[in-house]
């Protein structure tokens, strides 16, 4: 059985007349005129909680009234014992003439809702739309929500309107959040809890996805959010601004890995840092690709990032756009980077470049392949402090404003690096390899471009340098006081 409830505005002499009874017709269909001092549930009765049937297929449209204050909660719908799925909101309502309390809704909104935690109710294929209106609740809108059970196939869309509190999900739940999404074509965030496709709080969360083509987001945002594995999550931004501290994350894991997640960027702003994917153990075959827009973090983008396990094939794509600080294919702080990858063809990095970074492991395979654009800082294949093994640099464009090379170790030894150069330029010293300790078979290829410092095939600051070699033909140029 389908229900519908509809609010609308009903002015009297510039007063709002207030109506707390529905009137069930025929088909089903639920009305409600004015302002509404209760919640109101697509399968319950006046400002009651539903029996705990009929908690699909159900819709609440609160949209196009004058005057209309909802003094509760919005549920398409709820139920504490089982399965809430099909159901939709939408709100679109506004601030009229002054009258406080208009075009507010003073709760929190849900297409569907299992608030129990002991039923593991499941919330599945919900969907709510946001025009116009304040929300204002402290938890905020979500597409589905369960407390108990998993999240699958809801959808949140926000094309206006202002969520004050809380934040805003496709889905959120305890159980695992899967196939989840956001879409925000306007209107403004505001909530401390900010964006995501699909969050989980206590599991996996996968395949969840936000788009973002307009708006605000005044904290962080998430294509998949889990306590558990963050797995092929989304997010793709084409215009916006998103202004939380930590930024904007394909898929973040608090309490596991973050794997098969990517983050795409063709324009809008990022106040923040970015992130592909975000492992607390490790990332794992994560992706960010950038064609435009702007990332101002402090701290830079990265295509995959782990506190404690390792960082292994993930990769960075830009061609075009800026980001203010560092970029790197992925980043282990305390595990390994191994066979990360980052591809240059345009924009400007105004830090460094890494195919793979690690503050405190090694660095083994990774890469750099530069063919346009700019990079301020310098520009390395691999930069680790326990080791840089058999990493790579490849050069046939672009500028460089400091150093490169193929593997750096500022703590332990650089084996077997490649620095490769067809063209672009380098304005400070070339290097196969650095290593704090020593530099073994390390090697520097130059076929073109322009070199206007030194060359090394590698070069360690304690012990020995053996080995290296650097190889020049065609056309390649270098400054008067070249050593090589």
């Amino acid at each position: 059985m389908i229900k519908k409830c509809r609010v609308v505005g009903l002015v009297l002499s510039c007063l709002i007349l207030e109506i707390c009874s529905y009137a069930i017709v025929a088909a089903q269909e639920i009305r409600i005129n004015g302002v509404v001092g209760h919640d109101i549930y697509g399968n319950g009765a006046a400002g009651n909680p539903p029996a705990d049937r009929e908690s699909s297929n159900n819709s609440v449209d609160i949209e196009g009234a004058a005057g209309v204050n909802v003094r509760g909660d919005v549920a398409g719908g709820r139920n504490q014992r089982d399965v809430v799925s099909n159901n939709r909101v939408v709100i679109d309502i506004a601030a009229w003439r002054g009258v406080v309390g208009a075009g507010i809704i003073e709760g929190d909104v849900y297409g569907g809702w299992n608030p129990s935690v002991r039923a593991r109710g499941n919330a599945i294929s919900n969907r709510i739309t946001i025009r116009n209106g304040t929300i204002s609740g402290g938890q905020g809108a979500y597409g589905g929500r369960s407390e108990g059970g998993i999240a699958r196939r809801n959808e949140m869309e926000m094309e206006g309107g202002t969520i004050q509190l809380g934040g805003a999900y496709g889905a959120r739940s305890y159980g695992d959040a899967i196939s989840n999404k956001l879409k925000i074509t306007g209107g403004t965030i505001n909530g401390g809890q900010g964006a995501y496709g699909g969050r989980s709080d206590i599991r996996t969360a996968q395949g969840n996805e936000v788009e973002m083509e307009g708006g605000t987001i005044t904290n962080n945002a998430y294509g998949g959010r889990g306590h558990g594995d963050a797995i092929s999550n989304r997010m793709k931004i084409t215009g916006g601004t998103i202004n939380g501290r930590d930024g904007a994350y394909g898929g973040y894991s608090g309490g596991g890995k973050a794997q098969g997640n990517e983050m795409e960027m063709e324009g809008g702003v990022i106040a923040g840092d970015a992130y592909g994917g975000y492992g607390h153990w490790d990332a794992i075959s994560n992706r960010m690709k950038i064609t435009g827009g702007t990332i101002n973090g402090g701290d830079g983008s990265y295509g995959g990032w782990t506190d404690g396990g390792k960082a292994q094939g993930n990769e960075m794509y830009m061609e075009g756009g800026v980001i203010t600080n560092n970029a790197c294919g992925g980043t282990g702080i305390v595990g390994d980077a191994i066979s990360n990858r980052v591809k240059i063809t345009g924009g400007t990095i105004g830090g460094g470049a890494y195919g793979g970074c690690s503050i405190v492991g090694k660095v083994e395979g990774n890469e750099v392949e530069m063919e346009g654009g700019t990079i301020t800082n310098d520009a390395y294949g691999g930069s680790g402090q326990g080791g840089a093994i058999r990493n790579r640099m490849k050069i046939t464009g672009g500028t460089i404003g400091r150093g490169a090379g193929g593997g750096r170790s500022e703590g332990g030894k650089a084996q077997g690096n490649e620095m490769e150069m067809e063209g672009g330029v380098i304005t400070n010293n070339a290097y196969g390899g650095y290593g704090k300790l020593d530099a073994n078979g390390n090697r520097v290829i130059i076929r073109g471009g322009e070199i206007l410092a030194n060359v090394y095939g590698g070069k360690s600051e304690d012990e020995g340098a053996v080995g290296n070699t650097v190889e020049i033909s065609g056309d390649a140029r270098f400054s008067t006081d070249t050593y090589i």
